[in-house]
């Protein structure tokens, strides 16, 4: 079980016409990612209003037909993680995974993920982020054998197999705010593990 400190974990959500919020927005920035990195792919460039209208529910059909999944502009689990095959390396092969996000309490600028993962898994976490500001990161299980990998919300990774970490994040022409991935697995066998990380 997830325990937390000064944040909000939780799955996202299953979307579909007439959704609003933050995560249409994320799905609408992943969308847009996607037509970045697969230009043959057909989607339409999206606005991020977090309004999921016929043109991204029209996108979520291409999506799912280009993927050879049920075609029902719904975006539950299985549209998710196919998404998420794409845009993130590092879980490319996690074909179950359903990231979570997190999200400072207003006020805060840290969280400690705290959790375990079976060998050969990945927990995955979303957290929005601006370029320009600083990551730090400190992990710690009880074999000392979790490490974690971040992305960019192009899915550039940043950092591989870390266990500890401080990164300013690099400008982009792409984005200046956007979604950021922290994927955190085993070296060995089984880990728990507890890993703070700190938006200064």
């Amino acid at each position: 079980m997830h325990t937390k400190s000064s944040a909000s974990i939780r799955s996202l959500a299953v979307l579909r016409r007439n959704s609003t919020g933050e995560d249409v927005r994320f799905l609408q920035q992943q969308m847009n990612a996607i037509k970045f990195f697969r230009p043959s792919s057909n989607l339409p460039l999206l606005a991020s209003d977090g309004i999921f209208g016929p043109i991204t529910e029209s996108a979520v059909k291409t999506f799912q037909s280009t993927e050879r999944i049920l075609v029902d502009g719904i975006v539950g689990n299985q549209t998710w993680s196919a998404l998420f095959r794409i845009i993130v390396p590092i879980v490319q092969h996690a074909f179950n995974v359903n990231p979570f996000r997190v999200e400072f309490a207003p006020g805060t600028s840290s969280a400690v993920l705290e959790n375990g993962v079976i060998r050969g898994d990945r927990d995955v976490y979303v957290l929005e982020a601006a370029t320009g500001q600083r990551m730090k990161f400190q992990m710690s299980s009880p074999e000392n054998n979790a490490v974690y990998d971040l992305s960019d919300p192009l899915g550039g990774v940043l950092q591989q197999e870390s266990r500890q970490g401080e990164i300013t994040l690099p400008p982009s022409h792409d984005f200046q705010t956007g979604y950021y991935y922290i994927s955190v697995g085993g070296t060995r066998g089984n880990a728990g593990y507890q890993l703070r990380v700190e938006i200064i």
